[in-house]
């Protein structure tokens, strides 16, 4: 790949198509964007990649114009390797599909809350932009519940916001990749994108890892029905029972219970079986009884297994409402349309193939930014169940 790009672009600057002394520029410039596209396909997934660039093929067929399909300011992270080729090509050929289809997901994913829908973690959590790494107190909205009855002529009741003491910063999260020397001379580039590919897994899991350690360090793990179980029937009842009927502070300090449903369970793929038995069970023995018994949770609650949470919970589960915002994710501006792909190109005058003057090597650093915390109304709405 390296070597026939390169033989192609120095055919295309002896023809005078291209400037003089830019074949090799052109050649390293088209690989990392090849290995870009490698990374941000597998993070945004290949299925929805492809619906994307298929929609952008069905517009240019039809004829139509994609109004502000680009937007530039989301792609800063190209920068380089887009001014590369700009500086030689023409702007169509660096307008690729690649480009337009990046910058629309890159958009989308700012406008559905900063995450992806792979993993049911994205599902509990609500967007807060962030513009510093400083300390942030949470937020929430307090006498906000219903909306009420405004008699004539007397004033509008005012919901108030009111920050809460769970301090919490966002964190740079980040992995970087040397492509060598020996890797151009060897026109090695398929392990170049094999290891961008890899590289796309890993950054698509960082905001799922981010939101599910933020549920077990903001919540207790707490036993129900006695000591720590999986998601039992009767350990099932003592939850739904203890959600029944929590307490919660009011404006004036006093204490007023509110139930809370339960409504879905997150479990560890070792709970699957027994989530399964608990939930859609018709009838139950209990110990003792000569009879069974109507199962008292059947289809009580949804269950979810999640392959992310089963690698930082433990045999921890979490039941849950799924009409509340348990969690909250914050990311920093820069990162709001996903993780950012930032390349260090050759520093040295002659041989530029030979990547840095110090070890040879052109370097990828693979970034994101984020942060998350429980929400007030998470520890309302959420049980972390202590498991066996």
């Amino acid at each position: 790949m390296f070597q026939r790009t390169y033989h192609q672009f120095q055919i295309a600057e002896a023809k005078g198509h291209v400037p003089n002394g830019t074949a090799f520029k052109l050649t390293l410039a088209a690989c990392l964007e090849g290995a870009a596209a490698a990374f941000h396909k597998e993070y945004f997934g290949p299925a929805v990649w492809a619906k994307e660039a298929d929609s952008i093929s069905r517009h240019e067929k039809d004829g139509a114009e994609i109004v502000g399909t680009l937007q530039e300011s989301m792609l800063s992270d190209l920068s380089q390797t887009r001014s590369v080729l700009k500086g030689a090509l023409k702007e169509s050929l660096v307008t690729t599909d690649f480009s337009i289809v990046l910058a629309n997901l890159r958009t989308r994913m700012v406008r559905e809350g900063y995450i992806q829908a792979d993993s049911v973690l994205a599902s509990m959590a609500r967007a807060r932009p962030t513009s510093n790494f400083r300390l942030m107190n949470g937020m929430t909205i307090s006498n906000f519940e219903d909306l009420s009855v405004q008699p004539e002529g007397q004033d509008v009741d005012y919901a108030t916001f009111t920050e809460t003491e769970d301090n919490y910063k966002v964190a740079m999260y980040s992995k970087a990749i040397k492509f060598t020397y020996q890797l151009w001379k060897n026109d090695d580039y398929g392990i170049i994108i094999a290891g961008m590919r890899k590289a796309g897994r890993a950054a698509k899991r960082t905001r799922h890892l981010v939101v599910g350690q933020a549920l077990l360090a903001g919540l207790p793990a707490q036993q129900y029905g006695g000591a720590p179980s999986g998601p039992t029937i009767t350990a099932l009842e003592q939850v739904i029972i203890a959600q029944g009927s929590i307490q919660v502070q009011q404006p004036g300090g006093a204490m007023q219970a509110q139930p809370r449903l339960v409504t879905d369970l997150l479990i560890p793929i070792r709970w699957q079986t027994v989530a399964n038995t608990t939930l859609h069970s018709q009838q139950v023995w209990r110990t003792g009884d000569k009879n069974p018994m109507a199962n008292p949770v059947l289809d009580a609650a949804q269950a979810h297994v999640d392959v992310i949470w089963s690698e930082i919970a433990g045999a921890n589960w979490l039941a849950y409402d799924r009409n509340a915002e348990l969690v909250e994710l914050s990311v920093l501006d820069d990162f709001e349309g996903g993780p950012l792909t930032i390349t260090k190109l050759p520093d040295v005058g002659e041989h530029p193939e030979q990547g840095a003057f110090s070890d040879n090597t052109i370097h990828v650093k693979f970034c994101d930014a984020c942060g998350s915390a429980v929400t007030p109304e998470g520890k309302r709405n959420g049980a972390l169940v202590q498991g066996a």
